[in-house]
């Protein structure tokens, strides 16, 4: 359902395209960075380094405080999987069912 959703956002929706793609751009790269071992962490990737040390300017400003909110916790190992449920309910709250096929 939410994959469905995505894909509809992106094709019916275009109002909501840029934010979303932010969004998505963004927690996939923390997810990326929190699954990344240890020993490899030092030669991170520049964006991966930026999304640790917490560069949300280029985000949405309505929803940089929630992103920062539950985005991974590298240092205390947690993960961000809260981000992937906030981005759950982002999709429904975009997806407009009149705009779907």
């Amino acid at each position: 359902n939410c994959a469905g959703n995505l894909l509809c956002l992106f094709q019916f929706n275009p109002d909501s395209r840029r934010k979303l793609l932010d969004v998505l751009e963004f927690i996939f790269i923390d997810i990326a960075a929190w699954a990344m071992p240890a020993s490899r962490r030092k030669a991170r990737p520049s964006y991966i380094a930026n999304c640790e040390n917490g560069d949300l300017e280029y985000l949405p400003e309505e929803y940089r405080e929630t992103l920062f909110m539950l985005r991974a916790k590298h240092r205390a190992n947690i993960s961000p999987r809260p981000l992937l449920l906030w981005l759950r309910d982002l999709c429904d709250d975009l997806f407009d069912p009149d705009l779907a096929c």
